[in-house]
């Protein structure tokens, strides 16, 4: 059975505890997304990542730059946020747009003055079933290379190069780490930190099991290496990613979710606070916010689950009905205001809650219990016992 551990791992100057979360942040979401302030403190957020594509090329973050630009800051002191950050290339929104021959020198110089600590490669991700695989993972390897040398030339760089590895099959994932392990050699780095792309599409969208193939076979082939898993969005697909052996995610999904009026719960699908669906059937709404409330409570007497008050970061104690009654109601959107702050900075207060859960089951040694616990009766419970199947025919 594989021996989970809690490692920290150092980035430069920083320390990451794992397994954590990076939550993702795209530039202009505070205010123009409905984030009143950046929430880091107030939900114990341990670790962010940004995007490149935000401060090269995003039509939207135009005033944004401009304005990073005229105060002379970095996205680092924009955010205000002193702990590990890393900055994304930005590879999926270039694809978007149809830039393909977006310059991974110009992504290395945007990480370098980003002041991060982790710069992602330029990869080239891809959705499955695309004709074009090997092409791509080929594009990715290039890029890695560029990258690597342009890296070598920097003057004491102060934020790590972060390769990436593609691939839905056994096959193709081995073929592509010998490459980077090539590489590597050639270029004199260590790879003992690699991130897995591509997978966010298969895990969101049906195949399940073969993101769980897919994140065991890189625990095998690298077990000691760091390996940041991107986008697995939700709250138990990240339990299901730690649980295969990854040491950190990154999700927009506490303030994407929060968007559409949906709130998150330790351990439970999201459930959507919406007037609409009040007045479209009162005692079902009723029943809902009833089922959330006996939830709150037993987290809070059985785990030790907390809410705030998303104004001003202060604790609400010992909770009764009415508290929660009140607190759920106002993470409802109504006509008078709009509540996507409480409801992002809840949602991102349960996804650190949740990581902080899984490193004290890791060190009381009932992993496996806590995330079968919260994955049982779940559209992910399946994966979680291929991964489990995975695990125990040799992943030592």
């Amino acid at each position: 059975m594989f021996s989970f551990n809690i490692t920290d791992v150092k980035y430069k100057s920083r320390l990451l505890k794992t397994p954590s979360l990076f939550a993702s942040y795209r530039l202009g979401d505070v205010t123009s997304a409905g984030v009143k302030f950046f929430p880091w403190k107030m939900t114990d957020t341990e670790a962010v990542l940004v995007n490149a594509y935000d401060l090269l090329e995003n039509p939207k973050c135009n005033a944004y730059r401009k304005r990073l630009e005229k105060e002379k800051k970095t996205i680092r002191e924009h955010i205000n946020f002193d702990g590990p950050l890393m900055i994304d290339s930005g590879a999926y929104y270039f694809l978007r747009q149809g830039n393909i021959k977006v310059d991974p020198i110009k992504i290395l110089e945007t990480e370098n003055k980003s002041t991060a600590d982790i710069g992602v490669i330029l990869d080239h991700p891809f959705p499955p079933g695309a004709k074009d695989i090997s092409r791509r993972i080929q594009r990715t390897l290039t890029n890695t290379q560029k990258m690597f040398e342009a890296y070598g030339d920097l003057k004491s760089p102060k934020f790590e190069l972060l390769p990436v590895i593609h691939g839905h099959s056994k096959r193709t994932i081995d073929s592509t780490i010998q490459k980077l392990i090539n590489l590597s050699d050639e270029y004199g780095f260590n790879l003992n930190k690699v991130g897995v792309g591509s997978l966010a599409p298969i895990a969101q969208n049906g195949n399940k099991e073969l993101a769980v193939e897919v994140l065991t076979a890189v625990r095998r082939s690298l077990p000691d290496a760091y390996i940041h898993c991107f986008s697995m969005g939700s709250v138990l697909l990240m339990l299901l990613a730690f649980y295969c052996g990854v040491n950190t995610v990154d999700s927009q999904t506490w303030i994407m979710s929060a968007a559409f009026k949906y709130v998150q719960l330790p351990g439970h699908y999201v459930a959507r606070l919406a007037t609409r669906e009040k007045e479209a059937d009162p005692e079902g709404f009723k029943s809902r916010l009833n089922t959330m409330k006996k939830t709150i409570l037993r987290l809070y007497s059985e785990e030790g689950f907390t809410l705030k008050d998303w104004g001003n970061g202060s604790l609400i104690n010992n909770p009764n009905t009415s508290d929660l009654h009140h607190y759920l109601i106002g993470l409802m959107d109504t006509k008078k205001k709009n509540h996507v702050h409480d409801r992002a900075c809840h949602n991102l207060w349960v996804f650190n809650f949740e990581v902080k859960r899984v490193r004290e089951m890791i060190k009381l040694g009932k992993v496996d219990q806590f995330v079968e616990s919260r994955l049982a009766g779940t559209k992910y419970f399946n994966a979680f016992l291929k991964a489990r199947e995975l695990l125990n025919l040799g992943l030592k």
